[in-house]
């Protein structure tokens, strides 16, 4: 039998490596010589926040024990949403 907790819990983990999956395309998408002048660093500050994100979004996927997938969703959307944030912090900082 399907339980909706955990199906939810996993789909907020999905949405959490998608968040990830978004901010790579940008950061692709810059202009080469843009990051290294050093104008274009700045796009590479929300990694340390998706890079946990995305390992516990994985462990989410990995895990059966409805406890342990409780605090790991809350905290794999909650970085995925903290580095969403970072990003189009960063964008709008640099498009002034």
């Amino acid at each position: 039998m399907i339980d909706v907790n955990t199906e939810l819990r996993r789909f907020a983990g999905r949405l959490a490596i998608g968040m990830m999956v978004i901010y790579l395309m940008i950061v692709c998408m810059v202009d080469v010589a843009g990051l290294w002048s050093g104008r274009g660093l700045a796009l590479l500050l929300p990694l340390p926040v998706f890079v946990p994100s995305t390992v516990l979004a994985v462990r989410l996927h990995l895990t059966t024990d409805p406890d342990r997938s409780r605090i790991l969703w809350r905290w794999a959307f909650g970085l995925g949403v903290l580095g969403t944030v970072m990003w189009v912090g960063v964008l709008v900082a640099l498009n002034r």
